[in-house]
């Protein structure tokens, strides 16, 4: 696991407060709804889902079904409280087999901060080891939506 978890642990309760103006994740979150806009409930891939707050609470009131991971016990229990609806689990962004509800592929992945705490070499490494989960269709790992175009 990333050395990360700890970090967050310890800003828990504050995260929210300090970081509660993201008008740009909240425009990120309704592009991807307006791409999965007509799925029958599509399922989203939360990576780094902190709180569950803007990103996961976005897309369950639009009507998405959200698994959540990140390494912060702290922050998922509040993200637990924050969005019951959705499934958080500790998991490391390295290690996503086998989180999809029914072993399909997601039909979106967001991941906001979580990839800015990496080394840039490391950013591809997930898309060589858990191929698994991603949209079939996407440009890229880190891109939205089935419904985007492969490139």
């Amino acid at each position: 696991m990333t050395e990360t978890g700890p970090v967050f642990d310890r800003i828990g309760a504050t995260y929210s407060e300090a970081f509660a103006d993201r008008p740009g994740q909240l425009a990120a979150g309704r592009w991807l709804m307006d791409r999965l806009a007509g799925r029958d409930k599509p399922l989203v891939l939360d990576v780094g889902c902190g709180s569950g707050e803007p990103t996961a609470r976005q897309l369950i009131d639009g009507g998405m079904h959200v698994v959540g991971i990140d390494t912060s016990p702290v922050m998922l229990e509040l993200a637990r409280h924050t969005v019951p609806e959705a499934i958080f689990v500790e998991r490391d962004l390295f290690d996503l087999d086998g989180l999809h509800p029914t072993q399909q592929r997601f039909d979106g992945v967001v991941a906001f901060f979580s990839l800015l705490l990496l080394p840039a070499p490391t950013w591809r490494r997930p898309s060589t080891t858990s191929t698994t989960c991603w949209p079939t269709t996407a440009s890229s790992p880190w891109a939205w939506s089935r419904a985007t175009p492969t490139t």
